[in-house]
């Protein structure tokens, strides 16, 4: 076979090659780039704040409307009771977790969902129950209505006087003024705090049963919480 001359010193590679090179290095680098980000601070979706920044949270609710107040307020203790299912369910694997709680298609994507499946196991008793409903209703007022809303509409006002006039147990838990002399948003915001931080009693007090299920292997499952288990709030079953 007949060799190639060598090439002149003064002409330059052929640019295939260089195509070539530098295409194969951009596959490279796109074949090492993750084909979907993930976001750091999703984990803060499976952490509760600390009791001193919850009460600053809702305290400061007020500042920002009364839409703000009533949607966010809701959205806390849904947010809660999501993770308290969480923890009362057996360990989801990442194709069944969004099967039941995906915002947009779970089977308990909707607070009131959630509502009702916590009432269903014991974690809600009837009172507790009753209020939970009441403000997913009035946080979906403020939040599809048409009509502007406020906290001084007078439906709203009669819904507020609902919550205050439930259950003495949840009123006096919730450090509620007598009944008529207390605006209705003030109401709310304290109905909320008081039902945000009997969940996360209960939250607590599952993790260490459950803790202390792990390390006992012969102990059965951490039961449902009873009456000596959490606040009043949580365990005012009359009806």
């Amino acid at each position: 076979m007949v060799r190639r001359p060598p090439k002149p010193s003064d002409r330059t590679a052929s640019p295939r090659y260089k195509s070539k090179k530098k295409h194969s290095s951009q596959s490279s680098r796109q074949s090492s780039t993750p084909r979907k980000a993930s976001a750091r601070s999703r984990k803060l979706l499976n952490q509760l704040p600390s009791e001193e920044q919850m009460v600053k949270t809702i305290s400061k609710l007020k500042r920002y409307g009364h839409q703000a107040t009533a949607v966010m307020g809701a959205a806390y203790l849904e947010h809660a009771l999501g993770l308290h299912l969480k923890n009362v369910f057996k360990k989801l694997d990442k194709d069944d977790e969004p099967v039941m709680f995906d915002p947009t298609r779970g089977i308990l994507g909707t607070f009131g969902a959630k509502i009702r499946i916590a009432y269903a196991l014991g974690i809600l008793h009837f009172n507790p129950y009753r209020a939970f409903l009441l403000i997913n209703d009035i946080r979906n007022v403020f939040a599809h209505s048409l009509y502007k809303v406020d906290f001084n509409h007078k439906d709203v006002v009669h819904d507020c006087q609902q919550l205050a006039s439930m259950s003495d147990t949840l009123a006096v838990s919730a450090g509620l003024a007598p009944l008529g002399t207390e605006p209705a948003i003030d109401i709310y915001t304290k109905i909320v705090q008081m039902l945000y931080f009997s969940l996360r009693f209960q939250i607590q007090n599952w993790i260490a049963e459950s803790a202390q299920q792990r390390a006992s292997p012969d102990r059965s499952l951490p039961p449902a919480p009873t009456k000596d288990q959490v606040p009043n709030a949580g365990n005012d079953n009359s009806q």
